[in-house]
Formats: C-alpha cells, structure tokens, sequence
C-alpha cells in the first residue's frame, strides 16, 4: 500500500509540474490580453478567449471596481448597435463596456447581469448603469431556443462557459459556483494553459484557410459593403423564415418578459441604474413580423410598471427604423451607427445629470 501511496504520490508531482511549465510556457507565448478601457465582446475573436460567451465570463472580474460605468448588454445588435469604442467618445463620465452576446435572449441576458452583480461590491453596483437592449427576437422561449443536439437541455452559451473549466457545477437549480468569484482571476490564470491550446488551434484553422487548404473561409464585409447593401424580397423572406424557424412558438414567450421585469427590478434595488433600448428594426421587418404587435403590447406592459422610476429610462430606437438603413433584418448599417449611439448618449448623460444633482441635493440636506 505504501508502494502505490509513493508512487501515485510521485506520478501526482510530475503531473503538476509539467503542468506548471506548462503555464509558465504559454504565460511568456501566449500571455493574457492587456485590456485597456472597457470591455467588449466584439473584440473576443482577437483575443485569447475567442468567442463572446468565453470573454463576457472570464473578463467580468474587471467590472469589480467603484467607478461609474455603462455596461451594455443584448444580442448582436446591441453589439453591433452601440460600439464600445462609439459610445466611449460619447459618454466621457463612465468607463462604457459592452458585453452583448450574439444570439441571446431574454435568459441569457438576465444570466450576464446576474453574472456581472455577483463580482461587484455595493458600491459597484449602486455605480453601474446597465443598458439592456430589446426587440422581439431576444423573447425566443428557452424551451426551443437551448434545446439544441450539441448542448445539455435549457443550458445557455453562458452556461456552457461556466461548466467548461469547471468553475461551476451543474446542479438541477441550474449552475453553482465551484470557485468563489474573488478567485475569478486566479482561476483563469490557472487554466491559461488550455485556453492556449484552443487558441493555438483556432489560428491553425486560420493559416489553413489562407493557404486554400481548408475551405471554411468566411467572407468579410467591410463598413462599404454593408452600407451599400441592399436587402431584396427574396432575402427578406428568408429573414422572416429564419425568425419563425427561431421562435417556432405561436407566441412569444411570457417568462422571458417576466426576466425583463424581474432583472429590471433587481438592479434597481441594488441602487443601479437601468436604460431599457426598444431596438430599431427595419420598418418591412415590423409590418411582416407575426410577433410584432404581441411583443409591443407585453413590452409596454412591462415598462408601465417602471413609469417614472427615478432609476429606470426607456429609450426608444423605433423612429430609426428605415429599410435602407440596415444591411439585413436586424443590424443598422455602419452610418447610421453614431447616430444611435449619440441618442443612447444624450438619454444616459440626461441621467447622470439627474443622478449627479440628487446626490448634490441629499448632501446638502
């Protein structure tokens, strides 16, 4: 018994040595990206983490300290819509950080506040202004839209995330941390060897596209060619099927619009702040949608509950919602992004306005 104790004890030794050069190797090769400013998931793909579930997960220790921030959170077209570096030049008196994440809905939405809240302090919070970007497509119901073949049942590209290193577990209330939150950063340190290795492998995909050996090569458009775009019937109903095919529901969903209110109401309780975006949508879009007129109708419902909140404004993008001023059914072209960008600016810096004289007031009294 001790023979085996010894030698298990020794082949445990090699194993984290070898692990530690490992880490040392890859720290000097591949070392952690310098993020300067705020985050962005837009910028995941250039970085060691890849994808914008992985960078939105593993980089939210960043969003501990008491600075005044806006944090941005949606599908693709709060990413595409508000651009961190955008909206930075706009909004001079907040850190802007920009964490949507393609393809969510309403849960996983609610999953990355709920996320970012549990790595902030009471002051954090009470410094943070989300803004949370809406339209009917985020409302898909998690019964179809996280009951894929390639995923567990109900699990998000979040989840997927938060059980992949093992920095949680999955349990039948859904994931629970295995590692505190404090210890965020240790822990991606600690797995900086396998994110490396994905990494290493994504680029060799890469340089095997560009020598013509792999021919998964995705075309890039440029900011020209997507405002110059020009979306045809034929596109516009293959857009419609695809959002039908999506949602698949004769409804949409009533637990998510409950998500929208209950995630509202938490991050008021806390003392944030919350700027609610009605996202543009091209206006053939609206008028042929089956879903339009329900998810206005629950929206407004929900918004009613917060009328005159002094924590909570809504903000709507609708009156920008011209055909020719989106390159497919969802994303606005890249000219008329500032224009976006520069509402959303003038509704945030109206409340902090707001929020800087109430606070001049209380002091006072």
């Amino acid at each position: 018994m001790k023979y085996v104790v010894k030698h298990l004890g020794m082949l445990l030794g090699a194993i984290a040595a070898l692990y530690g050069v490992a880490l040392g190797v890859t720290l000097l090769l591949v070392p952690n990206p310098r993020l300067e400013g705020g985050l962005d998931t837009r910028a995941a793909g250039h970085t060691l983490f890849m994808t914008e579930p992985k960078y939105m997960f593993l980089n939210r220790q960043r969003l501990t300290g008491a600075e005044r921030k806006m944090i941005v959170v949606g599908a693709s077209n709060a990413a595409g819509g508000f651009p961190q570096k955008t909206l930075a030049t706009m909004i001079p008196d907040a850190v802007v950080h920009n964490l949507s994440i393609p393809g969510a809905n309403m849960t996983e939405i609610r999953e990355s506040v709920d996320l970012i809240r549990d790595v902030q302090s009471a002051k954090a919070r009470r410094n943070t202004n989300y803004v949370i970007g809406i339209w009917y497509g985020v409302f898909a119901d998690d019964s179809v839209k996280w009951s894929t073949p390639d995923r567990h049942a109900g699990d998000t590209d979040l989840d997927i995330e938060a059980y992949r290193y093992g920095f949680y577990r999955r349990t039948p209330a859904g994931p629970v941390p295995s590692l505190p939150t404090e210890y965020l950063d240790l822990g991606v340190t600690m797995i900086h060897p396998l994110l490396s290795l994905d990494y290493a492998a994504r680029q060799s995909n890469k340089v095997l596209e560009a020598l013509g050996l792999k021919h998964e090569k995705k075309e890039h458009l440029t900011d020209a060619d997507r405002n110059a775009t020009i979306v045809d019937e034929l596109q516009r109903q293959i857009y419609l099927k695809f959002w039908a095919d999506t949602i698949q529901l004769p409804h949409l969903s009533d637990s998510s619009f409950q998500a929208l209110a209950q995630t509202i109401s938490e991050i008021v309780a806390d003392g944030g702040q919350v700027t609610v975006v009605n996202m543009a949508i091209p206006r053939w879009h609206a008028e042929r949608s089956p879903y339009e007129a329900e998810y206005e109708q629950k929206r407004d419902l929900v918004m009613a509950a917060f009328a005159g909140h002094p924590q909570v404004s809504y903000l709507e993008l609708r009156g920008l919602d011209g055909d020719d001023d989106f390159f497919d059914e969802v994303h606005p072209k890249p000219r008329v992004v500032p224009e976006w960008c520069g509402q959303l600016a003038a509704t945030v810096a109206d409340r902090m306005t707001r929020d800087t004289v109430s606070g001049l007031t209380a002091k006072r009294d």
